[in-house]
């Protein structure tokens, strides 16, 4: 048996159309003949799909790799629309943490200037206010 890390180094190749003919036929070949693999294939594919496209979204894949992603991964377009989504729900979430933080920031900003208004002046005793 294969370790779960190279399986997915062969998958991940795989989905990019890296793999050689020979290794694609042998992986093809061994998700019909093992069949604990065949059994973990469909999830293990699922999964570095998607991290394919994060890791595209994100701008972290190498430039080989972002090319065979455009020429080969992105042929389906049920892969092109899991992009189109994860792009968009990407600059949404960017978007909303923006202006959660200068929110954040100006709550701050508001709090800090109100609060020195009632600081007593250098040198005196703090005064309560209540």
């Amino acid at each position: 048996m294969i370790p779960k890390a190279e399986d997915e180094k062969l998958i991940r190749l795989y989905l990019l159309g890296e793999l050689t003919e020979d290794d694609r036929r042998r992986l093809e070949t061994r998700v019909f003949d093992d069949e604990e693999f065949a059994a973990r294939f469909p999830e293990h594919l699922s999964l570095l799909e998607d991290e394919l496209i994060e890791d595209y979204v994100k701008g972290a894949l190498t430039p080989r790799e972002k090319n065979h992603f455009e020429d080969h991964f992105l042929r389906t377009p049920q892969r092109r629309e899991k992009l189109s989504f994860v792009e968009s729900l990407s600059k949404y979430a960017t978007d909303v943490w923006a202006r959660a933080t200068m929110r954040f920031v100006n709550r701050i900003i508001v709090y800090t200037a109100g609060w020195r208004l009632y600081l007593p002046p250098p040198g005196s005793s703090p005064v309560a206010l209540f």
